[in-house]
């Protein structure tokens, strides 16, 4: 039956790749193919998640990538009780500030779900640390990621529709080192 009209979505939602319900099984195809995206951008790399959810992919990730999140506080729980039943208390830490570099930062379903001033101050800080930036985000908010590094002329991007997610869209961007650079990771 529908559902009562004070809690349906808005109609610009109705039919929002969002809101398509997602089975248990296809949430785990889903987490272990962002693990396999992040691992083939770079080798047993050191990944920083933004908005990592229940903090699957780390558990996917676990042995083959250090794994930092950020999160809200709320979600930072559920990462810390989850990940310490699955791969065990002795390897799970909760991070006042974040220490050292990555190589890759990863985010999936939520950087077109922040208001925009926060998503660009994300792709800025990304941008400052980190080489590669993939993002898995559908396009049906008021904003698109593409939106946040259009003007941005020291990037290079690869993006395609989702093979895995109809309405959501891949994006690699690379960003490039800064002129007189070394080309050396930038530190974290």
């Amino acid at each position: 039956p529908p559902l009562p009209e004070r809690v349906r979505c808005r109609p610009r939602y109705e039919g929002h790749p969002s809101k398509t319900r997602v089975s248990r099984a296809e949430k785990i195809a889903l987490t272990i193919y962002q693990a396999w995206r992040v691992i083939s951008l770079a080798h047993r790399p050191r990944v920083l998640e933004i908005g990592a959810g229940l903090g699957r992919t780390a558990f996917y990730l676990f042995g083959v990538a250090e794994y930092v999140a950020i999160d809200i506080p709320l979600s930072n729980v559920a990462q810390a009780h989850f990940l310490s039943r699955t791969i065990g208390e002795d390897v799970v830490r909760i991070l006042h500030q974040l220490v050292g570099d990555f190589d890759v930062a990863l985010n999936v379903d939520a950087l077109t779900e922040m208001a925009r001033p926060t998503a660009t101050e994300y792709l800025r800080f990304v941008e400052a640390r980190y080489r590669i930036f993939l993002s898995i985000n559908h396009e049906a908010n008021l904003f698109t990621g593409r939106d946040l590094y259009a003007d941005n002329k020291s990037v290079t991007v690869e993006r395609h529709p989702s093979w895995m997610r109809r309405g959501y869209v891949e994006e690699v961007i690379r960003f490039r080192p800064a002129e007189g650079s070394s080309g050396e990771k930038r530190p974290a």
